[in-house]
């Protein structure tokens, strides 16, 4: 087992990247989207990698990610680095710890995950994540991918049931698609958060650390 502690997106991937065949590897990122840190959305991600299709996954969100945030360590949680971000990220980045405790916890016991590999966290509550790449073929094919890429991921909740991040590595944007289900199990996609690297050159970026 391979426990991450470093603190960057580009330490991050490089791990998950190296993760041998019959390693699992733990990790988890806190962050905001781009803009004034007060009103930018907040995440946290959280993932257990044991498998080559949660280690693509894994690697291409963190990819994404790294084209449009800015290099960050853990001192953007700190005083001592970004006050307003530490503050908003705090609660965010405890309610992320516990699904990555969740996660350890099943892997020390031998047990299959309770949860899906991959758990993106928002203001909005807890989102089973499934990743992929955007086609740049309009949002119909967008919705049609997200559809797709959650069949799979099953859930009694009605209403938000997971998200799927579309990553465009080219354009360096992230479009993170909300799917929800209504009591007949029908799915739709039912809100769109987008993420793009700044236009200008000194527009806040997007910030992930651990």
């Amino acid at each position: 087992m391979v426990i991450s502690t470093v603190d960057t997106v580009e330490a991050t991937r490089t791990l998950v990247a190296a993760r041998q065949a019959d390693q699992t590897l733990l990790f988890q990122l806190v962050g905001r989207g781009p803009g004034p840190a007060i009103v930018a959305m907040r995440l946290g991600l959280s993932g257990v990698v044991r498998d080559p299709v949660t280690q693509a996954q894994a690697g291409l969100l963190l990819n994404g990610l790294a084209t449009i945030a800015a290099a960050a360590s853990s001192r953007a949680l700190t005083a001592a680095g970004d006050p307003m971000s530490a503050g908003l990220l705090a609660p965010m980045r405890a309610t992320t710890t516990q699904q990555t405790v969740r996660y350890f916890a099943d892997v020390l016991r031998g047990d299959e995950l309770a949860d899906h590999p991959l758990t993106l966290f928002t203001s909005a509550g807890r989102h089973p994540l499934a990743v992929v790449d955007d086609l740049g073929e309009g949002f119909r094919a967008q919705k049609e991918q997200a559809l797709a890429a959650v069949v799979s991921i099953t859930s009694r909740r009605i209403g938000i049931v997971a998200a799927v991040a579309l990553v465009s590595i080219e354009e360096r944007a992230i479009d993170m698609l909300f799917v929800s289900k209504n009591r007949n199990d029908k799915r739709r996609v039912e809100s769109v958060v987008t993420f793009r690297a700044p236009a200008q050159r000194f527009a806040s970026s997007a910030v992930f650390t651990d």
